[in-house]
């Protein structure tokens, strides 16, 4: 297992020129019923918000933060997936850490649940060190004729504007995936979320707003059902 590591967005420390990076691919536009159903091989990043507003209750009458219902999904995600799957789990508040480093799940699913489990709410929301990180995963695996995916999961606004991160990932080939969680709303940027998401053939943006851990659990384990090779 690799050592944890930390960025800090604004390319600070992700380039690293002598490691092989991914060729740039064209874009491809994602039917989230149909295209995400294990036809494809994938590398599959969990994005998660660990700034300060996931202590908050999740609501709707359950009075736990929402990070513990962050990690109960992750974790339900992470037990459905099978050992062949390519996975990497990142978190994001002042700066990005890498839980797990993209790579095969292979026996290491007990340890990448543990490590979820132990994610504490830090400060701010740097969304744009969360992404520079995703991409520096991707660019420093390059899996031949894999598709690379991004499952971006918090309740907030970010500091700033992710767009030209996510834009440079989506023009080359990379489907993201946004969810807004939490019974608050207010404290979403869903017109951000809805942006920087990938667009299915429809035209809709691949955004999901789940307001509850039980609908965000289902959710995430229907995805990790997706994912076969």
């Amino acid at each position: 297992m690799a050592n944890t590591q930390f960025f800090t967005g604004k390319s600070s420390g992700v380039k690293n020129p002598e490691k092989p990076i991914n060729q740039p691919r064209k874009t491809q536009f994602f039917n989230p019923q149909q295209e995400r159903m294990g036809t494809e091989r994938t590398a599959n990043i969990l994005l998660l918000d660990v700034s300060s507003s996931m202590s908050e209750a999740i609501g709707n009458g359950d009075n736990r933060a929402k990070i513990d219902g962050v990690k109960e999904a992750a974790s339900t995600y992470v037990v459905g997936l099978p050992s062949t799957a390519y996975l990497s789990v990142i978190t994001f508040s002042d700066t990005a850490e890498i839980l797990f480093p993209l790579s095969q799940l292979g026996t290491n699913k007990l340890e990448v649940i543990r490590k979820i489990q132990s994610i504490k709410v830090q400060n701010s929301t740097n969304m744009i060190a969360g992404f520079e990180c995703a991409e520096h995963q991707f660019e420093h695996v390059a899996l031949e004729g894999f598709i690379d995916r991004i499952c971006s999961l918090g309740d907030g606004m970010p500091n700033e504007d992710p767009s030209p991160v996510t834009d440079r990932l989506k023009a080359s080939g990379v489907q993201i995936t946004t969810i807004g969680f939490g019974e608050n709303k207010v404290s979403l940027d869903e017109d951000l979320l809805r942006r920087i998401a990938s667009t299915s053939k429809t035209g809709t943006p691949l955004y999901y707003y789940i307001k509850d851990t039980a609908n965000l659990t289902g959710f995430l384990k229907r995805e990790s059902k997706t994912i076969t090779q």
